[in-house]
């Protein structure tokens, strides 16, 4: 147990440990593993070592049990059993610090660990220390009230302005370290940066939250590495527990509170990262999920037709008007709008520029190294490790033997075929060589480091510059190309004031020369009544967005000219907006109807189902059951989980069967076990039952093996942070401190 007593000048430190078990055995080597990873259902675990409590916990007492790997072999590795039974014996300790004492410990501490204030023991005790100033009132005077007032609470968690303002500034310096500092502050204050980093924050709390409740920590043996690997507690390269005790006694850190912050930063730092990058499957789930993939399904399906049920009554007045008012949302018709669109396309204005015969010629002779092809040779070479024998291959060469002949004529010769190069593709001292010598000539040995090779050429491809005539139409395209900026922005430029002056859209387009497009009646699915695309006549990269433009705009209004991309933009006219409606029962009628029997016959053909595979003992009983009632059963069809994904399996027939069915029955083929089935309800009006009858593994090369269990690899990795991210913002909540945020939003705007 723990205790603290306080008066007007002293504090004193009362420490009381029961030791019910200990064990001395050092501590193990390995840093991090998935073995020293555990989960911890019920308890912490800090109830798990020895010390449980931190300085300040009063009134409570507990026996501390020492585990192999606990705060006996981290902080106590150099003490004698018979020590620590004669500290247990005597009960407690008494320490006593003065305020200046401790601030001169804490001068001294400082000196200590300069050098090493990044790692994460330093800033655990910097952390520390500084909370230990609140304790003499010091607090409240260096900081200002507000800035320790949470702006968020996720889950258990705070996030205060200090910690919001740390990190912010952290990634305002990161950005401007990456672009030299060229970012201007108020591009930053206008991305509204700080809602970005809480945004952060938030994600980062509700993470550890949730793992906080899954029961997540890092072993005890992790800890005490950590602890260990730390410079600060280091003498002479080797961990020192007497520095340890000493810098902590000196500061007035207990050992408990020491250890929790410990494990506490391990959790926040390294637990995550460790899941999204370190933590990599193992082997042997690898295998098991390429075997579950790879598995092949032999199905066989039975179609029970809703055409081929019966009606049980026929549906009266009130049946229909009941239904009608059920779903009388799916009765509704959407709003719909007739539209007029222009769209400016540079391939299509672009024949509008003129450009003259001397213009096209003045590009041309300006440009004539982009209508140049620069002289090619076709090259090969032999290759020795020294001189004495390329020069004895040299010879046989020049007796007309071929390159390839030669290597075997001269051991230790490499061929090499180099292909149609130009002077670019070679070194200079190669390049000279090479385009200096005559067709089907060979170069003396030229030494290349170690290696000596000849030169061979055996075609010359002289240069060859293109005729304008030739190329006339290139140069016109691009001359135009480089005219139209200046050329459309006229034309929008008027275009634009006859459209403020009171033009119609169409009549604009009529002066400029420009297609008017009328569309049909649409609704924001950009579906015509008839139910096609009613946005067909549009290029595809403007259809998205003009749909967009045409919900926005009232009735008869145009929008602005909007760019798609550097090369197109449009403009839209509204003509027409008829609002969304519900009909009138008796224009539907007939409809809701047919609604209503195929209502009946569906569940009536998912009874059946329901009965057929409930009744049938076995796969060959199903069948014969299915076919007395003259349903469909069709013949055996093999499918694996990875076939899914596969483009060239959809174009088999047995692709074609397994991709109609509905997203719900296809999740459900491998739930099912061999011999039993499993149905749902698929477009077109059928409930289809599909019966395994059995699997077998699936025999893949060994590429396409390593190809698949590279995939999961991959997907492990960057799934599972963005997964259990969302999980946590799902399942942890967030309040927020609307005062605070308004008030830290209007001084980041402020400068402040």
């Amino acid at each position: 147990m723990l205790s603290k007593k306080e008066d007007h000048k002293k504090l004193k430190f009362k420490i009381t440990i029961n030791f019910t078990h200990f064990r001395k055995k050092p501590l193990p080597t390995k840093i991090l593993s998935a073995n020293n990873i555990y989960i911890f259902p019920g308890s912490s675990v800090v109830e798990q070592v020895a010390v449980n409590h931190l300085v300040g916990s009063s009134n409570l007492s507990r026996g501390a049990t020492f585990l192999e790997n606990s705060v006996q072999d981290i902080f106590f590795p150099n003490l004698s059993s018979s020590f620590l039974e004669s500290f247990a014996n005597n009960s407690y300790t008494s320490c006593t610090f003065t305020k200046n004492s401790t601030k001169a410990q804490i001068h001294m501490f400082l000196k200590k660990i300069h050098g090493h204030s990044q790692g994460i023991i330093v800033k655990i005790l910097f952390g520390l220390i500084i909370a230990s100033f609140s304790i003499w009132g010091i607090a409240d005077v260096i900081q200002k009230y507000w800035a320790n007032r949470p702006i968020a609470k996720v889950g258990k968690f705070e996030i205060s302005y200090e910690e919001l303002s740390h990190m912010l500034n952290q990634e305002t310096n990161r950005i401007q370290q990456m672009y030299n500092g060229k970012v201007d502050p108020a591009v930053l204050k206008k991305l509204q940066l700080h809602t970005i980093v809480l945004e952060r924050l938030i994600n980062q709390k509700a993470l550890t939250q949730l793992l906080k409740n899954m029961h997540f920590s890092a072993s005890d043996a992790f800890v005490g590495e950590v602890i260990r690997s730390e410079a600060s507690f280091k003498k002479d390269g080797f961990y020192d527990g007497a520095l340890l005790r000493e810098t902590l006694r000196s500061n007035g850190i207990s050992e408990p509170k020491f250890l929790e912050q410990i494990r506490e930063d391990i959790f926040k730092q390294q637990l995550a990262g460790t899941l999204s990058s370190a933590m990599s499957l193992p082997n042997f789930a690898i295998d098991l999920i390429t075997d579950a993939l790879t598995t092949k399904h032999r199905f066989f399906s039975i179609t029970i037709p809703f055409s081929a049920m019966s009606l049980g009554k026929k549906a009266t007045e009130d049946d229909l008007k009941l239904l009608f008012n059920q779903k009388a949302e799916a009765y509704r018709v959407p709003e719909y709008r007739t539209a007029q669109v222009v769209v400016f396309d540079q391939n299509v204005l672009s024949k509008n520029i003129k450009v003259s015969d001397e213009e096209i010629k003045e590009r041309y002779n300006s440009s004539l190294n982009d209508f140049t092809q620069a002289e090619r040779r076709m090259v090969r070479r032999v290759t020795y490790p020294n001189h004495a024998t390329a020069v004895a291959a040299l010879e046989h060469l020049r007796k007309g033997r071929p390159m390839t002949a030669v290597v075997r004529d001269v051991p230790g010769g490499k061929y090499e075929d180099m292909g149609l190069l130009e002077k670019d593709n070679l070194s200079d001292n190669v390049r000279s060589i090479v385009f200096s010598l005559p067709d089907n000539k060979h170069s003396d040995p030229l030494e290349n480091g170690t290696s000596h090779s000849i030169y061979e050429v055996t075609r010359i491809d002289p240069t060859v510059t293109q005729s304008l005539s030739a190329v006339r139409t290139k140069v016109e395209e691009a001359l135009r190309a480089q005219k139209y900026p200046d050329y459309f922005q006229e034309l929008r430029n008027s275009f634009d004031d006859d459209l403020a002056g009171g033009l119609k859209l169409s009549d604009a387009a009529a002066k400029h020369g420009l297609k008017v497009t009328n569309l049909p009646e649409l609704n924001q699915n950009g579906e015509a009544r008839d139910g096609k695309d009613a946005l067909a006549s549009l290029p595809q990269d403007t259809k998205a967005v003009a749909l967009e433009q045409i919900f926005t705009l009232s009735e008869n209004k145009d929008s602005l000219i909007t760019d798609v991309s550097a090369t197109q933009a449009f403009v839209v006219h509204v003509e027409k907006v008829t609002p969304s409606a519900l009909p009138e029962f008796s224009t539907i009628k007939d409809t809701v109807k047919k609604d209503w029997e195929r209502n009946q016959k569906r569940e009536s053909a998912i009874k059946i189902a329901s009965k057929l595979t409930k009744d049938a003992k076995d796969a060959r009983e199903l069948k014969t059951r299915a076919k007395e009632q003259n349903f469909v059963v069709s013949r055996s069809q093999t499918i694996r989980r990875v076939d899914f994904e596969l483009k060239e399996f959809k174009e088999t027939e047995a692709g074609k069967f397994f991709s109609a069915l509905a997203p719900q029955l296809q999740q459900k083929l491998f739930t099912v076990n061999v011999g039993k089935s499993t149905f749902d309800e698929v477009p077109g009006d059928k409930v289809v039952i599909m019966v395994l009858k059995k699997t077998e593994p699936d025999t893949m090369d060994t590429k396409t093996t390593e190809k698949i269990k590279t995939s999961i690899k991959k997907m492990s990795h960057q799934d599972i942070i963005p997964l259990l991210t969302k999980t946590a913002r799902d399942r942890i909540d967030v309040v927020m401190n609307d005062e605070l945020m308004k008030l830290v939003s209007r001084g980041m705007s402020d400068g402040d």
